[in-house]
């Protein structure tokens, strides 16, 4: 690559060894996805030259001294490297780019893997002459249009009698508006004003964000709908009755979902390397967002069967959310304030040769747009307190929910201790009824024993009729000494089998209770 595209003019902050190796790896792009566009020319007589290649770019670069040139470089149909285009910009057009004068720190931040989050940064560089004067001045500056435009750069270059804009991955919408102003040659001359593309570009980022904000803020109301609704057992104890339906039902208010939304959790949070953003945005019906908010959240109208893991990672996800747009609407808040204090640096230090509309303060127009970004972070920040909140109150709920469940889980224990009782009871009786036959039956035991061991004859019943021995006193005598000692082994052995029952369970007792005696 010759000297002209590799020359640093800020060598202290431009490595162009780095802008020689991303020059080397899009030495093969053919630029067939790169769209330039070119708007030039002087007072209101302006020309658009649309998709110019490299050649008749340079042609227009090198007309006699043009007081506007505007350059719009689209890389966002391109997905050769993380950055769309970042590789397939050619580099013969970077060359003309270069010799007119694109700075080298943006070429390196377009390069690098991390300026997508390691932004290059607010830049403003000022050229005097040998007298002290100012001659032209610079700014460059990073900025996004969005969640869904990918990254964008502008390079402006102000000189006494020209402007130059390089303008990469120019937002669709400011674009639009431009394009309205050209369409009506009457108003074309406000396109020479100072810093106008900067505030339009703002203004038009700063639309972007509230839009942003706005999608998940009513996300947010509906979710606050939900959870701040009183369930159907308290409206039913708190409302009239001439309220209810018939079937039991309150009228509740139907939740008013949000019409526009992300699908896709990684284009919420931004473009990420190696993400197209080619396709147009998709935005999501109503009745699609209704059904993944009922999913998390359960009905509308009955807060009690909320699913507090799904609406725990729902309220997570939309804090993450809040924090990104907080920091976005941070940083366009610092680019504002950047290029407000730059152009009232310039404004002081013109002089009364330079062509420009002092009719006009831009000044104004940033005090309005920094005024307006700063109340957007101030809400990011009310938002996502608010969403903190309510994960506190999930939480809160859930615990109530679990106190509840084990109410129910103690209650249902106490029934079943009580029906243990009974069923213990129940087996007691059932005990006292066997106790009892085995009484019975030990009672006929003995005398049966002793009948069938001595065989006895005292009642003999022959022809003549019931002989009664003379000695019946003896089975007497036996039978019932023998069934009082077969009673008292049996009243002895059950009474040291109770006794050896309670001995562990008076020591688990004591275990359990230390401190009785």
């Amino acid at each position: 690559m010759d000297s002209v595209s590799l020359s640093c003019r800020h060598p202290d902050l431009e490595d162009a060894s780095f802008i020689a190796w991303g020059l080397e790896q899009s030495s093969e792009s053919n630029g067939a996805d790169v769209e330039i566009d070119v708007l030039y020319g002087s007072g209101c007589n302006l020309l658009w030259k649309r998709k110019v290649d490299h050649v008749k770019l340079e042609n227009v670069l090198k007309l006699p001294a043009p007081s506007l040139r505007i350059c719009f470089i689209n890389t966002l149909a391109t997905s050769k490297s993380w950055l769309p285009g970042n590789f397939d910009l050619p580099s013969s057009t970077v060359k003309v780019l270069r010799e007119a004068g694109l700075s080298g720190i943006l070429l390196c931040n377009l390069y690098s893997q991390e300026s997508y989050w390691a932004k290059m940064g607010n830049q403003k560089y000022l050229h005097h002459n040998d007298m002290g004067k100012l001659d032209k001045f610079e700014i460059c500056y990073q900025y996004r249009c969005g969640w869904d435009t990918g990254v964008s750069f502008t390079h402006a270059i102000r000189e006494k009698q020209r402007s130059t804009y390089f303008c990469i991955n120019f937002p669709s919408g400011a674009r639009g508006r431009l394009e309205s102003i050209y369409l009506h040659e009457s108003r074309r001359a406000v396109l020479h004003r100072d810093f106008f593309l900067d505030t339009l570009v703002a203004d038009d980022s700063l639309k972007q964000w509230q839009i942003e904000i706005g999608e998940r803020r009513s996300m947010l109301l509906g979710i606050e709908g939900i959870l701040e609704k009183p369930s159907i057992k308290e409206v039913r104890n708190d409302a009239p009755q001439d309220k209810l339906r018939p079937n039991g039902n309150v009228d509740t208010p139907a939740l008013s979902i949000p019409e526009n939304h992300y699908n896709d959790e990684e284009r919420d949070i931004g473009m990420q390397p190696g993400v197209s953003v080619t396709s147009p945005r998709r935005v999501d019906t109503a009745e699609y967002w209704k059904y993944h908010i009922l999913k998390s959240f359960g009905d509308p109208g009955r807060p009690e069967e909320i699913d507090f893991d799904k609406a725990t990672r729902q309220l997570h996800k939309m804090v993450r959310h809040w924090l990104g747009l907080r920091q976005d609407c941070e940083d366009l808040l610092a680019q504002l304030q950047f290029l407000q204090k730059t152009y009232n640096i310039i404004r002081g230090k013109r002089s009364k040769d330079w062509l420009c509309d002092r009719g006009v303060d831009a000044g104004e127009s940033f005090e309005a747009l920094i005024s307006q970004c700063d109340i957007c972070v101030r809400w990011t920040q009310v938002y996502h307190d608010r969403t903190n909140i309510r994960i506190q109150l999930l939480f809160h709920l859930a615990n109530q929910r679990m106190a509840v469940l084990n109410q129910n889980i103690a209650e249902v224990s106490q029934q079943t201790a009580i029906d243990t009782a009974l069923i213990a009871e129940q087996t007691q009786q059932d005990s006292a009824s066997m106790i009892t036959l085995a009484a019975v039956t030990m009672v006929f035991l003995p005398g049966t024993f002793v009948c069938t061991i001595v065989s006895t004859n005292f009642f003999d019943f022959g022809d003549e009729g019931l002989h009664v021995s003379g000695k019946w006193w003896v089975l007497v005598v036996v039978a019932l000494p023998l069934t009082l000692i077969v009673f008292g082994v049996w009243w002895k052995w059950r009474d040291r089998r109770i006794q050896k029952n309670k001995r562990p369970y008076a020591s688990k007792q004591k275990e359990a209770n230390p401190g009785l005696t």
